[in-house]
């Protein structure tokens, strides 16, 4: 099979890998993962048991640089490219291809990629072979802060007050919750808030990197320490003075959690290959989507890292225990996605409401904000009704039986009076919505005082 130290060549020309891909003698595609989805939105179910060419479109047998891996046997380091899915995005990169061999034959090929598009404005410092000018020349900082929690929900209105409590201070923090909860905002929370929110801030998805690979990226390696080694800063000297997020640390190797644990009671570290330690002045928060305590039971979380990491501990909550959560978002995104895509939504069905509102979301408020954004897409009128949002969500929630009864739409068995509240109720929501809770503008459409409007608001609990 490949040798470690094969891989390990490439860290002398990028400091972490954007995504990995791995083919088979035929060019089909067995292997297929990225750690930004926000740039490539290709998925694993478009890549895996498709042929490489299939996917990319725009690649030919001749320009391919795997497909020659896989000929000739030879690795190709550090080559620039530009390809298209059969999706339609392009996307600029760097990448190095490896031979994956078995008694001297390839059976494969690896490639390991780093995204040249521009990353998320504002979100972390970009690391590529001229870490130092980036870090010095331009110097990215986390926009992301406590106004851009949005949430009533009191265990998330308790974490924000615990940010503000913690500000003054460089406490290890850890954060709990499961994926799509938003625990990355949390944590740009916290670097903004803090007296670092200057400084570097690197994020790194322990999940998505070799264990093999991920000592040599978090600590650096010092020339000749592997073949083709070179000198290269890792990413905790990088963070020095700032932030390292490390998301999903439970993902991480034992041996390297010993590692990590040993930087933090030091605050030293010492490159690989290397015999002399560095000084580092770093704060670390990690992130777990899995009970840490359940990850120590399992043995893939080590118990003394775990105390060293929580000092503080922030558990979110799941969007299914933040009911009160979801149509403060629901309005948060539309308002977002309407500026974003120039369009001027209104408002939601009372019936998308209720589907909303009686749904588990186990993808948390990333879910939410996906069926959002997909029903914008769907929608050409200024309402949201339940034909745009997404089939899998109508089709676990039975509305009607979950709905109250002045909403549902089989009124047969309410009285004349009920059915007029339900009539009344819908007409005020629809035009509270719309005016964005303007109470003025709304009575002013509904032809209805203000005091009125205000009682009929409490009376439907609006």
């Amino acid at each position: 099979m490949m040798l470690e130290r094969d891989i390990e060549k490439v860290l002398q020309i990028y400091n972490f890998i954007d995504g990995i891909m791995i083919v088979d003698t035929d060019g089909k595609i067995i292997y297929y993962n990225t750690s930004h989805p926000n740039i490539n939105t290709l998925r694993q179910r478009d890549a895996i048991g498709r042929s490489l060419l299939d996917v990319y479109p725009s690649l030919t047998e001749e320009d391919s640089k795997i497909l020659k891996v896989l000929k000739t046997g030879r690795p190709i380091l550090d080559y620039s490219q530009s390809f298209t899915t059969y999706k339609g995005q392009t996307i600029q990169a760097k990448s190095s291809a490896f031979p994956i061999l078995n008694n001297n034959s390839v059976i494969g090929v690896v490639d390991l990629v780093m995204y040249l598009n521009p990353k998320v404005p504002n979100k972390t410092i970009a690391v590529d072979i001229d870490q130092d000018k980036i870090l010095k020349k331009s110097p990215k900082k986390v926009t992301a802060g406590l106004d851009d929690i949005i949430t009533n929900d009191k265990q998330m209105l308790k974490i924000k007050d615990n940010i503000k409590l913690i500000k003054d201070y460089d406490c290890n923090v850890l954060v709990y919750g499961k994926t799509g909860t938003g625990k990355e905002l949390i944590v740009q929370s916290i670097h903004n808030c803090s007296g670092r929110k200057n400084a570097p801030f690197i994020v790194q998805n322990c999940a998505a990197i070799p264990s093999n690979l991920l000592e040599s990226i978090l600590f650096g390696t010092v020339k000749g320490s592997f073949t083709g080694a070179g000198d290269s800063k890792g990413l905790i000297e990088l963070a020095n003075g700032g932030t390292l997020f490390l998301d999903e640390i439970n993902s991480m190797g034992l041996d390297e959690q010993a590692k990590i644990l040993r930087a933090i009671e030091e605050k030293k570290i010492r490159r690989v290959g290397d015999s002399k330690s560095i000084d580092i002045d770093v704060r670390i928060i990690s992130a777990v989507n899995q009970d840490p305590q359940d990850c120590i039971k399992k043995g893939i979380l080590r118990e003394d890292l775990y105390y060293r990491l929580s000092v503080v501990e922030f558990d979110i909550p799941p969007l299914y225990e933040r009911k009160g959560d979801i149509q403060l978002l629901m309005e948060y995104f539309r308002k977002y996605y309407n500026s974003r895509l120039k369009k001027d939504i209104k408002c939601y069905t009372n019936e998308v409401k209720q589907i909303f509102l009686s749904y588990t979301w186990p993808g948390n408020v990333r879910e939410l904000k996906n069926a959002i954004e997909g029903a914008f897409y769907l929608s050409n009128d200024s309402i949201i009704d339940v034909s745009h949002i997404p089939v899998n969500i109508k089709e676990s929630v039975d509305f009607q039986d979950n709905c109250s009864r002045d909403e549902c739409h089989n009124t047969q068995s309410l009285s004349l009076t009920q059915m007029v509240d339900s009539y009344e109720r819908s007409l005020i929501s629809n035009a509270y919505i719309k005016f964005d809770k303007n109470i003025s503008k709304t009575a002013n459409a509904l032809d209805i005082s203000r005091q009125s409007l205000w009682y009929k608001i409490k009376k439907y609990d609006l």
